[in-house]
């Protein structure tokens, strides 16, 4: 009986020593994955502290990773950015389903936009985590506000040299813009001009 008891208990030693190498090796997979991701990626418990980040996440906030883990949003952002990054965390979490979020960190040049995917983990239907995706889309939204920008003027333009201009998509022969003076001219009322078959009723009538 001792020398099956003996046998029993390195058996279960190697067993939970075979376990343990590899639940190591299966994170070490994920958090390779991660840390390979352009996206900022994290996981926090219910109560907001970091579990997980990767490296992405790390260099945007120029901290390692055991000075991110354990702690939680307003013991690394100002509290006006922790307190809305917190309201829509719980938001994910009771919303037991992704949901978007615009977000806004401030940085040395500038406040960055990122687009925020936050999606509950539950284990038998219970939440224990919140896991999120940011994506960086300063870029995008600065080249919106630019092209809004350029729209603004050009139709500024327009307005005040009083010429006939209109802009139209042609997949679907709708009117996007026309000028004042074009309306005062052929005297359709403005509202008419944009809708779906204006242009083949007056323009290009047969």
């Amino acid at each position: 009986d001792v020398f099956a008891n003996v046998l029993l208990r390195k058996q279960i030693e190697t067993d939970l020593r075979v376990s343990r190498e590899e639940l190591r090796a299966s994170q070490e997979r994920l958090q390779a994955i991660l840390d390979n991701s352009a996206a900022c990626i994290f996981v926090k418990d219910l109560d907001g502290r970091y579990l997980l980040v990767n490296r992405q996440l790390e260099k945007l906030l120029r901290l390692t990773h055991q000075q991110i883990v354990g702690k939680t949003d307003h013991d690394l952002f100002p509290k006006q950015q922790a307190d809305i990054y917190r309201a829509n965390d719980n938001l994910a979490r009771q919303a037991q389903n992704p949901i978007y979020f615009e977000e806004t960190l401030l940085q040395e040049d500038g406040p960055r936009t990122y687009i925020a995917v936050k999606v509950p983990l539950s284990d038998r239907g219970a939440p224990y985590a919140i896991c999120g995706i940011s994506t960086d889309i300063t870029d995008r939204k600065r080249a919106e506000e630019a092209l809004r920008e350029a729209e603004a003027k050009f139709r500024q333009l327009v307005e005040s040299t009083k010429v006939i201009a209109w802009e139209s998509d042609f997949k679907t022969n709708r009117f996007t813009y026309v000028s004042s003076h074009a309306v005062e001219l052929f005297g359709y009322q403005p509202e008419t001009w944009y809708e779906e078959d204006f242009w083949p009723r007056h323009i290009h009538a047969e």
